[in-house]
């Protein structure tokens, strides 16, 4: 459906949790161990990376000066613990869109996430110079991200 409307398929990345960040599916198999009863717990999610086709010149790439430090991740399986949350079903922490906004964009750059959740991703981008924009079909979601965006900007402003 991305590439259907315009983007291009980069990379999927693969974020491993601990084992008991998981919700438990196999407890009933647990004690019966019946056949296809068999649900494992699922500790692995899978993040794809898209962009948009971009019309500027290389000029752009060899002007910006944003870099990726040492330390990162040097191949598509990623094992971060995740965040605690209890506002949001299924909280990811910060780190994870940081690493993916840093490795795929440059500063000034637009982040879109069309699952925007509780607004993690776009904080990320916010706090690493990119612009962003987030959807999602849950209404609380929005004012849940829209709180936590307005409320990051209060703070920024305090310190500035």
């Amino acid at each position: 459906m991305m590439e259907k409307i315009g983007f291009e398929f980069l990379e999927d990345i693969i974020w491993i949790k601990p084992e008991g960040a998981s919700s438990n599916r196999n407890g009933g198999f647990y004690k019966h161990r019946k056949p296809v009863a068999y649900k494992p717990n699922i500790v692995t999610e899978y993040i794809f990376v898209f962009k948009k086709p971009a019309p500027f010149l290389i000029d752009k790439v060899v002007k910006n000066k944003s870099l990726v430090e040492d330390g990162y991740e040097r191949t598509n399986v990623w094992k971060i613990n995740p965040e605690t949350n209890r506002e949001h079903p299924a909280p990811f922490p910060e780190e994870l869109p940081k690493k993916i906004i840093l490795y795929y964009s440059y500063e000034g750059d637009l982040v879109y996430d069309p699952f925007i959740g509780s607004g993690t991703t776009a904080l990320a981008a916010l706090k690493l110079g990119r612009n962003f924009i987030g959807s999602d079909i849950n209404i609380e979601y929005i004012n849940m991200a829209e709180k936590r965006i307005l409320s990051y900007k209060e703070q920024l402003k305090l310190t500035i």
